[in-house]
């Protein structure tokens, strides 16, 4: 989950390599699980991580179950996030119990998405 380690061992040093690298997304959504995760066990809550794909290809990154329903996140790096962006999450509320979720983003400032999914900043969390 080390993602500074991943760029160093892949050769990505400058923020620039990175960010122009294949891998920049994979990188940006590893690094805010992590930071997620490190959150909960730093503030005493231990809760279990999932994610969930279809073999259509729909996927949310990153669920947590709470108060019998499950929480879904959806992690993207762009600055102008779409309800596109969160359309996973009406699928997997067909089959599961499931409260409102957020997808974590470059946006600059929270915002309403969907009316059950908000666009938040990596700044936030």
């Amino acid at each position: 989950m080390d993602t500074g380690l991943c760029c160093y061992l892949c050769g990505w040093n400058t923020p620039k390599t990175l960010q122009n690298g294949a891998m920049s997304g994979n990188i940006f959504e590893s690094f805010v699980v992590s930071e997620v995760i490190k959150s909960y066990h730093h503030n005493g809550f231990l809760e279990d991580f999932y994610f969930y794909r279809e073999s259509s290809g729909a996927e949310i990154d990153l669920l947590f179950h709470k108060n019998g329903k499950f929480i879904p996140i959806e992690i993207k790096e762009t600055g102008n996030p779409t309800k596109e962006d969160v359309s996973a999450f009406t699928k997997f509320a067909k089959i599961e119990n499931v409260d409102y979720g957020s997808l974590i983003c470059l946006t600059r400032e929270p915002h309403l998405l969907t009316e059950t999914a908000n666009a938040i900043s990596i700044w936030d969390i």
